[in-house]
């Protein structure tokens, strides 16, 4: 409303200046006059036009707002905020409990271990995996490896004797966390058959791992690939 008010102000200004001038200099032919009347009345035209159109829109603004398209636009964002959730793309902060796993501590020039090959004194990525297999059986809301947040598509590789997440590459001991209920947590992490079989390397050639309590873990937000498979499965499942 106000654009319009303003527009049909300097349109009549422009009107009177013309007409002024052409009475005074007498340059100005009744013609040309006439046309400039035309085109400002078909201004004006098209200003009510847009006018109207404007009003229309921010009509169609207050029902979304306050009518029901406000109900499915709520509904969406709810949805939006679960599958972030879902994908772990929301930083989280809680109580959980924290595996520390180590090689077993061995000096240059140390024989190995009777009836062991050097690939038994180190931990892998499948003692990694197992762990956060547990974490996430027992229920974890976030999982992280050397404080990354664990996601869908996450890459752990072993590589000699360090461990590659997401292309970082990281040194012994690994630290691994997870954000839930500690009781779970503990039971999951007892009962799973890859850390079962990595505490009898403990025993047998005192690989490190500690399990611990911990009274609030940080866990960024996810920053790794999402493949569109695994957010329609998300959605589906929501």
């Amino acid at each position: 409303m106000v654009a319009r008010l303003l527009i049909m102000a300097l349109i009549g200004f422009v009107l009177v200046s013309v007409t002024s001038y052409a009475r005074v200099s007498g340059d100005f032919r009744d013609s040309n006059a006439s046309e400039l009347r035309e085109l400002i009345l078909e201004k004006v035209d098209t200003v009510e036009d847009l006018s109207a159109e404007e009003q229309q829109l921010l009509a169609q603004v207050d029902e979304a707002s306050t009518g029901p398209a406000s109900i499915q636009v709520r509904s969406l964002r709810s949805q939006i905020d679960q599958l972030s959730n879902s994908v772990d793309l929301i930083a989280v902060t809680g109580p959980g409990i924290k595996i520390t796993m180590q090689d077993a501590p061995r000096n240059v020039g140390d024989p190995i271990p009777v009836g062991a090959v050097p690939d038994d004194l180190i931990v892998h990525e499948q003692d990694v995996l197992a762990a956060i297999n547990a974490l996430w059986r027992g229920g974890a809301e976030a999982v992280t490896v050397m404080g990354i947040r664990i996601g869908v598509n996450s890459t752990i590789l072993c590589v000699g004797n360090t461990l590659l997440v997401e292309d970082q590459v990281f040194s012994p001991p690994f630290v691994i966390q997870g954000i839930g209920d500690q009781e779970r947590l503990l039971a999951a992490i007892e009962t799973e058959p890859g850390l079962k079989l990595y505490r009898q390397y403990v025993r047998l050639f005192k690989l490190g791992y500690e399990v611990s309590r911990e009274n609030e873990i940080a866990a960024p937000a996810y920053t790794g690939r999402i493949t569109l498979d695994r957010v329609t499965e998300l959605l589906e499942d929501s």
